[in-house]
């Protein structure tokens, strides 16, 4: 059996060379609009699934560039100093790929 290298799936926007990956996009999300943190919210937004939107959240959170904060039923993500720059660069990049978020 051939050794095959496994990558995780990622779905870019942008455009040209520079491509923005779908957690990119999620961090350009929760620093322009952080009040609409409803999960199905950005996953209309990021055009992926629900499931996918947790994962990524889940994600966001564990690399220490966001934190939760529970407010009655929903979850809150408030960006950290590294995943508001992070969240910046990310929005720059779909900003001049022409992608409106």
């Amino acid at each position: 059996m051939a050794n095959v290298e496994t990558r995780p799936r990622a779905s870019k926007i942008g455009s040209g060379s520079q491509l923005v990956t779908s957690t990119g996009a999620l961090l350009a999300l929760l620093y322009t609009e952080p009040e609409d943190v409803r999960i199905q919210a950005l996953a209309a937004r990021l055009k992926v699934t629900q499931r996918t939107v947790m994962h990524l959240t889940a994600a966001v959170v564990e690399a220490g560039w966001a934190t939760v904060e529970v407010v009655g039923r929903q979850n809150r993500y408030v960006l950290t100093n590294d995943g508001a720059a992070l969240a910046y660069s990310c929005r720059q990049v779909l900003l001049q790929g022409g992608v409106a978020l």
